[in-house]
């Protein structure tokens, strides 16, 4: 007979920004304008994920959140406490830095389209670090997808018998 896997939720609890150690060997690195929309987040959203470490609060994720709350002035952030190993710290922390999942162009185009209809243009501009190809890939895939969901739309609706469709790049007329 087969038992149901218990899965263990560590209790989170309060602590002085001053008492975390780091060992100065994360891999993981953060840009300053990253960082700086890390600190918008936690000013808008709060500090939502905790800070893991070992026993003797050594991180093992969170570095990055733990310098943006010392920057904003914090006191306090909320920790979860394991009792790993040195060996588990450091695994827990390629975990960590490696399991956030990937994005899907077409599906982050279609989050930021809902955003602007939304009218959060301010926030998208200061929460992502636009650089001139990741902005012009996103204006045009969200162009893309609103128009792949207006004919969505009319498609379900019957409102039009005809699709709209997706520009199409101009072909470059050969002078000879």
């Amino acid at each position: 007979m087969m038992s149901e896997l218990e899965v263990k939720v560590p209790p989170a609890e309060l602590v002085d920004v001053g008492s975390f150690k780091v060992d100065n060997e994360n891999p993981n690195r953060m840009s300053p304008r990253r960082l700086e929309a890390l600190k918008k987040s936690i000013q808008r959203y709060g500090f939502v994920v905790p800070i893991i470490t070992n026993k003797d609060l050594i991180i093992a994720d969170g570095e990055h959140r733990l310098k943006a709350a010392k920057a904003l002035g914090m006191k306090q952030v909320s920790v979860v406490r394991l009792p790993v190993d040195e060996v588990d710290r450091r695994l827990i922390r390629q975990v960590m830095n490696k399991l956030r999942g990937e994005h899907d162009l077409f599906l982050d185009a279609e989050e930021y389209y809902r955003i602007v209809c939304g009218d959060k243009r301010d926030l998208l501009k200061q929460k992502i670090p636009f650089t001139s190809k990741n902005f012009w890939d996103i204006r045009n895939l969200t162009l893309h997808c609103s128009i792949s969901r207006l004919n969505e739309l009319f498609t379900k609706n019957n409102q039009t018998s005809s699709q709209l469709e997706s520009p199409k790049p101009r072909e470059k007329s050969n002078p000879y």
